[in-house]
């Protein structure tokens, strides 16, 4: 965090929504040590109120509240012509995709969720003050322009300057600003289209390539209808579709834009941006998995509990009726049964023990490299290479590094099992801004895995499904993700990790409150 003293003084106005003390008054010493002048409200009604008569150049909205939600607070702002501009960032106590994808439809702009992380709170702040205060400046000069129509050589001058200003607003932007036309081709593609997926702007420019061919083709169909049916509205559309990098993955994007059509209603052209999502929807998977897990915990661990009693005095009858009756085949069976009950039951109580990381430096190419060195005979005689691409200057984090060997070492033979023999295991690692990744991409012979949805799912017959399963609780464990994702003819698995760990306590039955 930046000291204001180091900065100068930030005059910037926040206003901070929250019916929750705690969070009030933790992000108001988050953007007060930051420089910025703090409003602090503790209801919506109270909110609105303030807005009323004094208006602040950002507002950071909670989603639930007891007097008025998060979402008609922000309706309610967006309606009025004066508050309709200022920028709304939802605060979400579990990042839920449906609070996500209904605060941007009643006017959001950003979001952020709770536990707060302080730098991404102070970014998303920065970020979005940087864009309303260059669309202020924008304005301003188009107004000054206006005025100054009569003088060429000063309309000129100042009409270079707003370009220039607008150039910096669009290199700002998280997103993709382009120009394109109803066959996916295009004239004008951002720049930053290299940075994100790899391919030069002017190959989309020139119409070399069209945007529909880097897409995945059973997408292409569904974004079609949505700017079918946008041409029978108001023209204007938002739609999400996977794409294919430059490297080969794939990426999940947003694109938000607006078809221009003639007098005859001839399509002229269509503008608009497009975002990376692919980490958001990385998490609202990873959301969705944690909830299934969460409830399939609580109840195995009560499942299991009722269960041993009776299965222990139904496999003593059995053993004494196949004493007294030997030749009775179903006494047989039902031993056999409930051998196998006994099993699952101790599955069940081996995945419920509790995991305790031990914290420390841990430099994770280390470690990746160490469990491959282990495994190098079993891989040698599969056939299997293992290629490494590790980043050298990978962020030292806090760990514990024998749970993740344990992880990597889970991951790797799962590698080996789907490729049956033979083949190229690639690992990767990686950082983020805020997170630390590895990668573990192999072949399948099979072309896709059944119920990927599963994957994660602990207790399946036969034991089979036990190593993912423990990988992805230890994982949450220590703060991090797992999650798998699949193309043609490969799966992957992705490790990420905080590069700032605190450990995160077992939840297994009561729901988590927001």
């Amino acid at each position: 965090m930046t000291n204001p003293e180091d900065q100068g003084a930030v005059q910037s106005e926040v206003m901070v929504v929250d019916d929750n003390p705690v969070s009030l008054n933790l992000l108001s010493e988050i953007l007060g040590y930051d420089g910025y002048r703090v409003r602090a409200c503790s209801s919506g009604l109270l909110a609105l109120k303030s807005v009323a008569e004094r208006m602040p150049d950002m507002i950071l909205l909670d989603v639930r509240m007891p007097d008025i939600d998060g979402y008609e607070v922000c309706q309610r702002l967006k309606s009025d012509e004066r508050s309709g501009k200022i920028p709304v960032i939802f605060i979400s106590g579990l990042g839920e995709p449906t609070e996500i994808v209904e605060g941007f439809s009643v006017g959001g702009v950003d979001y952020i969720t709770k536990p707060f992380r302080i730098e991404e709170v102070l970014a998303r702040v920065r970020t979005h003050l940087t864009l309303r205060n260059m669309r202020k400046e924008l304005e301003a000069q188009n107004e000054q322009l206006q005025q100054e129509v009569t003088e060429r050589k000063q309309a000129e001058s100042a009409l270079r300057e707003s370009e220039a200003k607008y150039r910096v607003l669009i290199d700002n932007l998280p997103s993709i600003v382009y120009r394109g036309y109803a066959d996916w081709s295009v004239d004008f593609m951002d720049r930053k289209v290299e940075m994100i997926i790899g391919y030069p702007a002017n190959e989309f420019n020139s119409r070399i390539k069209k945007w529909s061919d880097i897409m995945i083709e059973e997408d292409i169909e569904s974004a079609g209808v949505i700017f079918k049916e946008a041409l029978k509205t108001n023209k204007s559309y938002v739609r999400e579709y996977r794409i294919r990098n430059r490297a080969g993955e794939i990426l999940w994007i947003q694109e938000r834009g607006r078809i221009v059509c003639d007098q005859e209603g001839k399509i002229e052209y269509i503008s608009g941006v497009c975002f990376d999502i692919t980490e958001r929807k990385h998490l609202e998977k990873a959301v969705m998995q944690r909830e299934k897990l969460n409830t399939l915990g609580a109840i195995a661990a009560e499942v299991a509990h009722e269960i041993r009693n009776p299965l222990v005095s139904l496999g003593g009858f059995a053993r004494r009726l196949l004493k007294n009756h030997p030749d009775v085949p179903e006494c047989k069976i039902i031993l056999q049964e409930c051998k196998r009950l006994e099993e699952i039951v101790s599955r069940i109580k081996n995945y419920l023990t509790p995991v305790e990381p031990h914290y420390r430096e841990c430099l994770v190419n280390d470690v990746i490299s160490d469990c491959v060195s282990l495994l190098s005979p079993e891989m040698t005689q599969r056939e299997i290479i293992c290629r490494l691409d590790l980043d050298p200057k990978l962020s030292v984090i806090y760990a514990d590094p024998q749970i993740l060997e344990q992880i990597f070492i889970n991951l790797l033979l799962n590698g080996a099992e789907a490729m049956d023999k033979g083949g190229i295991l690639d690992i990767k690692s990686f950082e983020s801004d805020l997170d630390l990744h590895i990668e573990f991409r192999n072949p399948i012979h099979n072309s896709t895995v059944k119920n990927p949805d599963l994957l994660f799912m602990p207790f399946a017959e036969g034991g089979e499904s036990i190593g993912l399963p423990l990988c992805y609780r230890m994982l949450r464990k220590m703060g991090g993700l797992l999650l798998s994702t699949q193309e043609t003819d490969y799966i992957a698995f992705r490790v990420s990790l905080p590069k700032t760990v605190k450990p995160v306590p077992e939840v297994t039955g009561e729901a988590v409150k927001s």
